[in-house]
């Protein structure tokens, strides 16, 4: 249980940052596409090296890391996603 937080932990905080950072740079008039699209190119990339680390700890057998990799993938998009679209509101 310790290992799945501090995956998600990571995860997540690896998702604040860029969500933060790309509001920054995309300042100004007609910013909204600018930060949808590349927000959601973030979250699919961040999205599938999860599981593309965890297909490999599948396979190596350290499956409760690559469980905790699996459900870091599901729990990035779907939060990830839904700050996408609130933050091209702004």
């Amino acid at each position: 249980m310790s290992q799945l937080k501090k995956i998600l932990g990571i995860n997540l905080s690896i998702l604040l940052i860029y969500s933060i950072c790309i509001h920054f740079y995309f300042t100004g008039y007609d910013h909204q596409i600018g930060v949808l699209i590349m927000s959601a190119v973030m979250i699919i990339l961040q999205a599938v090296l999860n599981l593309i680390f965890s297909v490999v700890n599948f396979s190596s057998g350290e499956k409760d890391q690559g469980k905790a990799l699996l459900l870091s993938s599901g729990l990035v998009l779907v939060i990830g996603f839904s700050i996408c679209g609130v933050s091209a509101e702004f």
